[in-house]
């Protein structure tokens, strides 16, 4: 192609020399080309040095001549110093007097020289002259070039000889030179692109063709607006294939990216378990914002920006995406990683790109993976029914002053111990349990040629929790398309995508916990009690105990949906070699909608009098709208050893928000499901809602250079604007600057063969953050309907303005080193950073005349710190066998700092602790806020144990007098809910086809306030079940030594508060995930079938938990071990 192109741009230059010959002008023409080529062949060098190697001679006469040189390694290496006196050589008597009984043979063509090992020593010999013609009638040099699949020439490709093991690389224009043995077979690889194979068996000119192909993520890092060479990278960043993650976690990403990347942490939520339905919280490397602001962008302000192929998407559309369909994940760290984003950077990026269509012909894959979730009950350990009768007994809770009071409670008591006796002891915890049923199936349809390519893909999942009637479904569909021609690719892609999740009728696992095991949920004729207990005296005198299993019998509703589309359009223009433009548009829609219906026999309306107030619905719907356009210029160029890589942008977004919510009550049966049944909207009440719009500005410049390919230089700058901030702040402005250095591409580590790898780097750099209320800035005003005043609408103050509002900005630093050592055996990774947040966005406390508690300013500081280590050792490997046996393992520590928060923060505090009411509350540690403490630091007050005389708890106030009454007042930081280390240990073992995977999950150093020793054993409520600890009863007599005072149905009057005694290590350790799987590709019957390839794969997660604290795990919902069976087929 380039070729035909040369040919016809020498045409004119044809006509020209005959005319030339006719004017008699030839000798002019002739003389001019000799001495053009005397510049060239005659170029006048002078070198001066002793004992130089072959590796600086060659490197100063590319400097001084414009040379390239193509020499294999270990003919260079080995080859002897040379002497050089100053002389003034040629290019050619410098070779012969360098290579003067080294036995090495050159050829020079054009501005390149090969040099190769002659087949005996000898003298040196140029290859193709006269006298060196015998010694290569075997070895031939093959002229080539390699393209791309648009035509373009690959610059930088690597051609190998598979006979002589020779290595070129191809040049600007794509040209080589190798010497070949024919018959011969090369073998060319480029990043980016699919290696290939090719047979030689002739020196005619070889154009050689390499198709691209998904990026690899082992050679280049992807940060979703660009993709740069790894190698060249100065960020911290790690990258991870879909296909590994599925070995780990095969229902959960968040989970499956935790166990390879550490600092991605999934916060522990003891509340809501393992509710399926419930959307996590990711941090990345700690926490740089304040929690719980109010708003609706702003409910997770440490979440982490995530961006999916190419644009910005919300956690839910991760947290559904089917992990077949991912081709790999990014997670981008350092400043210098992200400052790409700027103000959206802060908190982490997180990069998801899914499978692109391949070329090639039509290939269907279907995936299907069934899974069972078992509840983990194992943390529970309660008392059976005579046990519990037992334990009431002992708590005095028959023991009354009064006789008649007395009596009745032995009437009670009887009524129970005849039950148990009779055999009725119920294990309230199997109830509202299952075991959850999930399948979810995915068809991919693709295929395509150079110019046109297509993908369809289809998914439905069916998700059940463990709780009963708890499921989640998901349903998306995706059509991909893309168009080449020589300079243009246009690709556009369409995805749908529904989610529809029920909550369990059953209510809160909680409420099951606590029943006692006497109490039987069905009658005498198998049908469910409303009443569990139902005794009542004359005087008044009741025990009446509602059935939480009677709600499960009810038509009820607790249900969400979501159902969105998003189009993503993308144009790219190659201008030229090494320039090429993108423009990149999406749009998106997102309609949810919530309902929740209880009707009026629902028991939480057992209290509630009036009919008309007696069930309830409350409906929410909401629209989300998503524009974003991108326009970016992307240039690399090589000059000599110099490669410069450089992209600009500019990137503009809008977000609009819309939604609303009623309630309404006066539901008289349950079948009477919908909103027009209701007797009245809610007393006093009136619809609720929120709108916001947010607009958004950047422009972009990335820049990144490297010499040698040895020292790496990055600079990034990012201009954001956002209506979100004050008048005065609108903009703001996010740079980074990164180094590194490639020692083992340095002259003196080419004798250290067993390092492989060794990379050190830095950055230092600012990134921003947008999650907080999109009006936080505005003063607002909102309209009362219910006060109108000479026919106006009344008013009242919603938001107080701050036009200098902010930022928030964090300066971060980052120092790594990449190593890898023994031919890629053992490789290692270490990053240190320092992150502070400056100008956090916190409340500011007003007078009480102003009408509002508080206004937003940047006055906060926070500081996150540590370090993360990764190391992998092939304990054994054999490709030819396809075995290999690897151990690896990661860990990372963070600590967290408040290094400055407000006055309003410092007085809510005191107030908190100053208030009577706040003091008897605090049975378990509240959330507090001070400088040089940890935002996870927990606050009691110091215990030093039971006094065996009085059986009363002994304090420590803050002066180290012991007394004998609790005050928040003395409360001191007592621990850390961060662990000092936390990470994963794991090994792969692969043998023919077989797959073994093993994942240890680890956590030590942290403390946790062990909520179950405080509410489930001294603080119980004796009427309901307790912890099998409670049994104990802790001190009951002068002179007992106990951890716990003495627990009686009298304690309600003085609970246990916030102590150290029930601060506890919490180390962990726990088999994360164990997969086995075995792919069968070229075994006959596979090809008789229809298929391509098949593979299965069985894996477990959560499997065993050990720990140094027992405490009861998911309140409200169990947590739950997973089982699945995986299969993918390709057709």
């Amino acid at each position: 192609m380039k070729e035909v192109a040369s040919f016809l741009r020498l045409a004119p230059i044809k006509s020209c020399l005959t005319c030339l010959f006719r004017k008699g002008k030839m000798a002019y023409f002739v003389l001019l080309c000799f001495s053009l080529v005397s510049m060239a062949y005659g170029q006048v060098l002078q070198i001066k040095h002793d004992n130089m190697t072959l590796r600086e001679l060659f490197s100063l006469l590319k400097e001084q001549s414009g040379y390239s040189f193509f020499i294999r390694k270990d003919i260079m290496d080995n080859a002897n110093p040379v002497h050089f006196d100053g002389r003034k050589m040629t290019i050619e008597q410098v070779l012969d007097h360098a290579l003067r009984k080294q036995g090495i043979q050159y050829k020079i063509e054009g501005k390149e020289v090969i040099l190769s090992k002659l087949p005996s020593q000898g003298s040196v010999v140029r290859v193709g002259s006269s006298n060196g013609a015998a010694s290569v009638q075997q070895q031939e040099i093959l002229h080539g070039f390699v393209l791309d699949d648009q035509g373009k020439p690959i610059s930088n490709a690597t051609i190998t000889s598979k006979n002589s093991g020779i290595k070129t690389a191809s040049n600007q224009q794509g040209k080589f030179m190798i010497r070949v043995e024919l018959p011969d077979q090369l073998l060319i690889s480029m990043i980016g692109f699919e290696s290939k194979t090719m047979a030689v068996n002739s020196l005619s000119a070889t154009q050689i063709v390499l198709h691209s192909k998904a990026v690899q993520m082992e050679d280049v890092v992807v940060n979703g607006i660009f993709s740069r060479p790894k190698e060249n990278f100065t960020g911290s960043a790690i990258s991870m294939k879909g296909e590994d993650l599925k070995k780990i976690n095969p229902t959960n990403i968040f989970k499956a990216i935790s166990a390879v990347e550490p600092s991605f942490q999934i916060v522990a939520n003891n509340l809501n378990g393992g509710n399926i339905n419930h959307v996590p919280e990711i941090q990345l490397r700690g926490q740089n914002s304040f929690p719980n602001l109010s708003g609706e962008i702003s409910q997770r302000p440490n979440q982490p920006l995530f961006i999916l192929d190419g644009f910005e998407v919300g956690i839910e559309r991760i947290m559904d995406l089917d992990i077949n369909l991912i081709a790999d994940i990014t997670i981008l760290k350092d400043a210098s990683a992200t400052s790409v984003y700027g103000s959206r950077a802060a908190n982490g990026v997180m990069i998801v790109t899914t499978l692109a269509p391949e070329k090639g012909k039509l290939r269907l894959v279907v995936n299907n993976d069934f899974g069972i979730n078992t509840p983990d009950l194992s943390v529970y350990n309660l008392l059976n029914a005579q046990e519990k009768l037992d334990f009431e007994q002992q708590a005095l809770l028959y023991t009354d002053e009064s006789p008649i009071r007395r009596i009745q409670k032995d009437q009670i008591y009887n009524l129970r111990l005849k039950a148990a006796e009779g055999g009725i002891n119920t294990n309230w915890l199997q109830i509202p349990v299952q075991n959850g049923i999930n399948n979810r199936t995915t068809l991919y349809l693709s295929g395509g040629d150079d110019v046109i390519r297509y993908g369809v893909q289809a998914t439905a999942g069916f998700q059940n929790g463990v709780m009963k009637n708890q499921d989640r479904t998901n349903y998306s569909g995706q059509f991909d398309l893309s168009y080449r021609t020589n300079k243009l690719l246009f690709s556009n892609s369409i995805r749908i995508y529904q989610t529809k999740s029920n909550e369990s009728n059953y209510g809160s696992f909680n409420s099951y916990v606590q029943m006692n095991p006497y109490w039987s949920p069905y009658d005498n004729d198998g049908k469910i009690k409303f009443y569990l207990e139902d005794i009542s005296f004359e005087d008044g005198y009741s025990s009446r105990i509602t059935n939480p299993l009677f709600n499960s019998s009810l038509n009820t509703i607790d249900q969400q949906g979501l159902f969105g589309f998003q189009n993503n359009f993308q144009m790219r223009y190659n201008a030229m070699d090494g320039l090429f433009f993108e423009t990149q548009f999406s749009i998106g829609k997102e309609m949810g909608k919530a309902d929740q219906f209880l009707p009026a026999q629902h028991t939480s309306f057992g209290q509630v009098a009036d009919p008309k107030l007696k069930g309830s619905y409350n409906k929410m719907n909401s629209e989300l709208l998503n524009y974003e356009f991108n326009v970016l210029g992307n240039y690399n160029k090589r000059f000599g050893k110099s490669l410069l890589l450089g992209t600009v942008g500019v990137n503009l977004a809008s977000r609009t928000y819309d939604s609303y919510r009623v309630k309404a009550v006066g539901f008289g049966y349950d079948k009477l499901d919908h909103l027009l049944y209701a007797t009245q909207y809610e007393p006093n009440a009136k619809p609720l809602g929120d709108e916001s719009i947010v607009n958004r500005l950047g422009l972009l410049f990335n820049g990144n250079y490297s010499y040698a390919n040895r020292y790496l230089f990055d600079v990034s700058i990012r201009r954001d604007g956002s209506s979100q901030y004050g008048t005065n702040e609108r903009y703001g402005t996010f740079w980074s600057l990164g180094a590194g250095w490639n020692l083992h591409h340095e002259a003196f580590m080419q004798d250290l063969t067993a390092v492989n790898r060794l990379k050190l780097r830095s950055s230092y750099g600012s990134t921003g953050s947008l999650n907080i209320p999109a009006y936080s800035s505005q003063t607002r005003y909102s309209f009362l309907g219910q006060y109108i005043y000479d026919g106006e609408l009344g008013s009242v103050l919603q938001n107080i303005g701050n036009p200098n509002l902010g930022w928030q900005e964090k300066r971060e630093w980052n120092i790594g080193l990449d190593a890898s050592f023994l031919n890629e055996r053992l490789e290692l990774r270490f990053d240190h950073y320092r992150g502070l947040t400056n100008n956090t966005i916190i409340p500011v406390s007003l007078a009480p005349s102003v009408g509002l508690s508080s206004y937003f300013e940047n006055l906060g500081k926070i500081r996150n710190e540590g370090y993360e280590l990764y190391g992998r050792f092939k304990a054994f490997e054999n490709k030819e066998q396809g075995i290999l046996w690897s151990i690896f393992a990661n860990a990372a520590h963070n600590k967290n700092t408040l290094v400055e928060i407000s006055n309003s923060l410092k007085i809510s505090n005191d107030k908190l602790n100053a208030s009577s009411e706040a003091n008897k509350k605090q049975t378990v540690p509240n959330i507090q806020f001070q400088e040089g403490q940890s935002m996870n630091t927990i606050y009691v007050v110091k215990s030093l144990g039971i006094d065996p005389a009085t059986g009363r708890e002994i304090y420590l106030d803050l002066a180290g007098n012991p007394v004998a009454n609790w005050s928040s007042t003395n409360k001191i930081a007592y621990g850390n809910t961060d662990p000092i280390l936390r990470g994963t240990i794991g090994t792969n073992f692969l043998y023919k086809g077989f797959d073994l995977n093993i994942l240890l999950e680890y956590r030590f150093g942290g403390q946790l306030y062990n909520e179950t020793l405080a509410d489930r054993v001294e603080n119980a409520s004796v009427l309901n079940n307790v912890d099998r600890r409670a049994y104990d009863f802790g001190w009951k007599q002068p002179g007992d030594q106990s951890i716990y005072k003495f627990i009686s149905i009298y304690n309600t009057n003085s609970p246990t508060r916030a102590t150290s005694r029930f601060v506890q290590d919490d180390n962990t350790l726990s088999l994360m995930s164990l997969s086995l799987g075995y792919t069968l590709v070229k075994q006959p019957f596979i090809k008789k079938m229809g298929f391509n390839s098949l593979k299965l794969m069985g894996s477990t997660n959560d499997l065993f938990r050990f720990s140094s604290i027992e405490i009861e795990r998911g309140i409200n919902n169990p947590f739950y071990r997973n089982y699945t069976l995986s299969l993918r087929a390709s057709f």
